[in-house]
């Protein structure tokens, strides 16, 4: 299991004065990255630690679904970014970029 997730609520990015108008629940988003299976490995990361600094540094939370049978290394898994629009951007271009540093060999 993925432990941790306490306290990122705690860490507000600095409000913008003119934004009033958005409540940091109204703003939130969510968005789906499609990785292939055999490349979600590079984006949890060892034991994790990939997967942890995309939360930590975006904000945003992440879910990874776990392997179903039947999945060939070509699969796409349907990886779950939600937060703040800023946030979520954030970590999909941290997830593209773990992907892609494998894609090159």
């Amino acid at each position: 299991g993925i432990g941790g997730g306490g306290g990122l609520m705690a860490m507000q990015p600095m409000q913008m004065s003119g934004m009033q108008m958005q409540s940091a629940t109204a703003s939130n988003t969510k968005r789906t990255v499609e990785v292939p299976n055999n490349q979600v490995g590079l984006v949890i990361g060892s034991g994790g630690s990939n997967i942890a600094q995309i939360r930590e540094k975006s904000g945003a939370q992440v879910k990874v679904p776990p392997q179903t049978p039947g999945q060939t290394p070509d699969s796409m898994r349907s990886v779950e970014i939600s937060g703040t629009p800023q946030q979520v951007s954030i970590a999909e271009s941290m997830i593209r970029t773990s992907c892609q540093s494998r894609a090159g060999q």
